[in-house]
């Protein structure tokens, strides 16, 4: 499928500002959410808070969560070189969880981008060629771009023009992941798969399309169960899901995303946790979750190479049973959205 770039019907396009969602939460605000005061927390946590700088990450921090939430935080520690925790406290029955992390790995991951060069796919900037996994991983940083210093006065973990900086890297981990669900998604339409299954697929993809929309516009929060209200406060339509091609093309086109083909961008490739096993008097694949296939896979090159080849249904069903795995084409992402 070649995702539609014309925009000109329904313009729904938005204005991409790095970040749009506020920084430099209130932390009392965070904690009012769940009814504790910071000398709660204090109180509570002293021994780990005795040392290092701390911060509140999370839907808190977001401005989003609950009253049942947990208050999530993070301490940013000199003398460790790995993470440390979790440290679990239960104040007046909130759950308080804390972790340690370097105080070496803010900088690090900024350096990691820092000969990174930035493409645009349609809906905001990405970092081209082979990203890197940030030193701190891709969850924990997505937390770190809206964490709130825990005290009065403290500075924030990144400013306003390291955010930006890195919102580029969290944003291609997005587009990543909208790329391979759209593969998935032509694969089932291409094997004639189940009309529930194809269904559910482009609904995933619609789904990681929202989520795509709402990083580009500042607002990394991980957790799907937030993705609505993420999407509201931004100022984008309420979120409908498609459920074949021609409503996810749509989709698509309204919010602009770049003309490319997901089959040429995405590769598959032999799982590197899979197996060759003898059994009676036979030779078997044993994949990641011991379980034998007939034969193993052993096709590396883009999904529209391996159809090809092979065919979709051949190719889905390596992928079905962890014979192969899915990726992103790196360099030609890259050709693609320079040209």
């Amino acid at each position: 499928m070649n995702i539609p770039s014309d925009t000109s019907t329904v313009p729904l396009a938005t204005e991409h500002a790095y970040p749009r969602t506020p920084f430099g939460v209130d932390t009392q605000t965070c904690l009012d959410v769940v009814g504790l005061s910071l000398e709660d927390i204090q109180a509570a946590a002293a021994r780990e808070l005795g040392t290092g700088t701390a911060y509140v990450v999370g839907s808190l921090a977001s401005g989003l969560g609950n009253a049942g939430s947990d208050v999530d935080i993070h301490i940013i520690r000199g003398g460790i070189s790995a993470e440390m925790g979790p440290y679990m406290h239960f104040v007046h029955g909130v759950v308080v969880d804390m972790k340690c992390f370097p105080e070496t790995w803010p900088s690090q991951i900024l350096e990691q981008i820092r000969h990174l060069t930035l493409g645009d796919p349609g809906v905001g900037a990405v970092y081209l060629g082979e990203p890197p996994e940030p030193v701190a991983g891709w969850p924990v940083l997505a937390r770190w771009l809206h964490a709130a210093p825990l005290h009065r006065g403290q500075p924030p973990l990144f400013s306003k023009e390291e955010a930006a900086v890195l919102l580029p890297l969290l944003v291609r981990r997005s587009f990543d992941d909208l790329l391979i669900a759209i593969s998935c998604a032509r694969l089932a339409d291409a094997a004639s798969a189940p009309a529930p299954t194809s269904a559910y697929l482009w609904g995933d993809a619609s789904t990681r399309l929202l989520e795509l929309r709402c990083r580009a516009a500042g607002d990394v929060t991980t957790n799907r169960k937030w993705l609505p209200a993420r999407a509201r406060r931004l100022g984008l339509e309420d979120p409908v899901a498609a459920h074949d091609e021609a409503s996810f093309q749509q989709l698509a086109t309204r919010c602009g995303l770049r003309a490319v083909d997901a089959w040429q961008l995405t590769r598959v490739a032999p799982a590197p946790d899979g197996r060759q096993v003898s059994m009676a008097g036979g030779t078997w694949f044993l994949n990641r979750h011991g379980r034998m296939r007939p034969e193993a896979w052993s096709v590396d090159g883009t999904v529209g190479e391996a159809v090809a080849h092979l065919g979709a249904s051949r190719v889905l069903a390596a992928l079905r049973h962890a014979e192969a795995d899915i990726a992103i084409e790196s360099h030609a992402l890259g050709e693609a959205l320079t040209r």
